[in-house]
């Protein structure tokens, strides 16, 4: 056993949840491999120093919510997911996903054991190169998939919108774990970070990406650096002067679909085919679909509801009725016309416990700008709690953000200023 605690069981899952995170959209299965063992280290670390497995008060709402939401997915896919096509994303999915979601909220039990400031600090450097490389990796595999297809939008072995919010979590995880390590290669990371960010984000096409990463970065930097509040700001006025020249010049298809956003807005009451008016119009049919079947219904029927709607409302948007088939591009109509009541009830609940939690251990600002904002923004146009990618990436930085608080020893970069003193 003495030479079991000296094997870095701590340090090693530490690696492998960041690895999880960074793979998870590149390589899924890896990533999942990864994220288990991390998982089972965990439970084996707990086991070896027999401790009594226990909780933060904090995280007993986010546990249960968790597990809620896996039962509710994996019982929906249980009674459902073998009605009609498995073209249903939900059908596909939802029980794969619901497991990842029963084990993220297991791994709640366990976290503490790693909460060590001993093993962070000791290896500050190791970690900063580690993170800093895994951020990079995942972006150069986009890169390499827009030489090879010219002209198409990036896409990391998945759709390029959900590409988009992956890689848009994965550079605002990056940052601020880079930052708040406060290594010395800090100053030279960083702004790496987020060039690379915006360019990726820019070849994906994305434009919910592309607009809502810069606006969070500046946000970030705006709420933890407050004695830099005019040079920050006096930056993101100079960045949003320049970006649509630079766009324009090095990324004119990606220019092309943020100015179709306004026509696609202004011309919704007119013409919806469109991807901005096929997202109106699923949200209504989804609304309709949950109100005709409030306890819930398989994909299959909801289709048929849905192509209703979109028939008798919708002038049959032929946009809206080709997506609808996958899902309906909002996680809350989704949960609510597919797991009814208690399925949007669950998703509203994972959300404030996610708040709850990092309230109370002293992150809320950094995890509802960096973590929570982009799910519930993303979220909001997409579905992502479907996605088998998106909720390892969900599940390793949950924890991770725990794992590294700001207000941890060692963690909080603090702006020390000298008064001079006058002598009489």
């Amino acid at each position: 056993m003495t030479f079991l605690n000296k094997i870095p069981f701590s340090l090693l899952s530490l690696l492998l949840l960041c690895f999880s995170s960074f793979t998870a959209l590149s390589d899924r299965i890896m990533g999942r491999n990864a994220f288990f063992l991390a998982i089972s280290l965990m439970i084996f670390i707990s086991l070896i120093q027999k401790k009594k497995v226990t909780i933060n008060k904090e995280n007993k709402l986010l546990t249960i919510a968790i597990i809620l939401m896996g039962l509710s997915q994996g019982i929906w896919a249980f009674f459902y997911g073998h009605e009609g096509d498995n073209i249903f994303l939900a059908n596909e999915n939802y029980g794969i996903v619901s497991r990842y979601l029963l084990v993220i909220g297991l791994s709640l039990l366990f976290i503490n054991n790693l909460k060590t400031n001993k093993i962070i600090n000791i290896n500050k450097e190791l970690l900063t190169v580690f993170f800093f490389a895994g951020f990079l990796y995942m972006c150069a595999v986009g890169l390499v998939y827009c030489y090879e297809n010219p002209g198409e939008r990036l896409r990391i072995n998945s759709a390029a919108t959900i590409s988009g919010y992956i890689i848009t979590l994965q550079g605002l995880f990056t940052l601020y774990l880079v930052d708040i390590l406060n290594s010395k290669l800090k100053k030279l990371f960083l702004p790496i970070i987020i060039a690379v960010s915006l360019i990726t984000l820019a070849l994906t096409e994305t434009r919910s990406a592309i607009l809502v990463f810069p606006a969070l970065v500046v946000l970030y930097f705006l709420t933890t650096r407050a004695y830099a509040r005019k040079k920050i700001l006096t930056v993101a006025l100079l960045f949003i002067i320049s970006a649509p020249f630079a766009i324009k010049i090095f990324f004119p298809s990606t220019l092309d679909r943020l100015n179709s956003s306004y026509t696609e807005v202004a011309d919704i009451g007119v013409d919806n085919d469109s991807s901005i008016g096929a997202r109106v119009s699923m949200w209504k049919a989804g609304i309709y679909a949950f109100e005709q079947h409030p306890l819930g219904q398989s994909a299959a029927t909801r289709y048929k509801e849905v192509s209703y709607y979109i028939d008798k409302a919708e002038s049959g948007n032929p946009e809206a009725k080709r997506n609808s088939i996958y899902h309906l591009h909002s996680d809350l109509i989704e949960s609510l016309s597919l797991r009814g009541i208690l399925g949007g009830f669950i998703y509203i609940l994972l959300i404030i416990s996610i708040i709850y939690s990092a309230f109370k251990q002293g992150m809320l600002v950094d995890s509802l700008i960096l973590f929570l904002l982009p799910i519930l923004l993303y979220g909001s146009v997409d579905t992502l709690f479907i996605d088998k990618r998106f909720v390892i990436v969900f599940g390793a930085q949950l924890l991770l953000y725990q794992l590294f608080p700001r207000k941890a020893s060692g963690f909080q970069e603090v702006k020390t200023v000298t008064v001079a003193k006058k002598v009489s």
